[in-house]
């Protein structure tokens, strides 16, 4: 359904259910904050977790990025649902079995998609340990790493240096 196995961190079960959900319904879940809000009461009420976010992040990433997605909907709407989330553990939750990214572009859009969700989910720093830390899923990692190289400067800066919020 909406992830494919890769090296890694095992993704549990009840972690894939935000990802397998979104992919069925497609970018037509994040039409609005009210329809994701709607769709994570129905996954699993107040109890969505930082693995279940990242491997929708990746899932995401591979299926059109913020081209398809609107990811303004789902963050505020996690606002909502998960208040609780911490958007630092998302990023090292990223390391799953979950995040392949092995098509063009989508090391790029996961890169947006993470960064993305991230500044709009809190005001801390982005943790750049998270991403240059040690990972099981290393063929992820890389990909992460190789799609911020080549991203633009203020982007480099801010996932691979530690450069706070731009």
């Amino acid at each position: 359904r909406g992830h494919r196995p890769c090296q890694g961190l095992a993704a549990e079960p009840s972690h894939t259910q935000l990802a397998d959900a979104l992919a069925d319904v497609g970018g037509d879940a994040c039409r609005s904050v009210e329809a994701m809000v709607g769709l994570l009461r129905g996954l699993s009420g107040d109890r969505l977790c930082e693995a279940a976010v990242g491997l929708a992040l990746g899932m995401m990433a591979r299926s059109g990025g913020l081209a398809r997605w609107d990811l303004h909907a789902l963050v505020d709407a996690l606002k909502v649902v998960a208040p609780s989330l911490s958007w630092p553990a998302v990023v090292v939750r990223l390391d799953n079995s979950g995040l392949c990214l092995q098509g063009e572009g989508d090391g790029e859009r996961c890169v947006e998609l993470v960064l993305g969700a991230f500044r709009r989910g809190c005001e801390a720093p982005f943790p750049t340990d998270a991403v240059l830390g040690e990972w099981v899923n290393t063929a992820g990692q890389l990909a992460l790493v190789r799609a911020c190289l080549a991203a633009e400067e203020g982007v480099r800066e801010t996932v691979l240096l530690g450069a706070g919020r731009e």
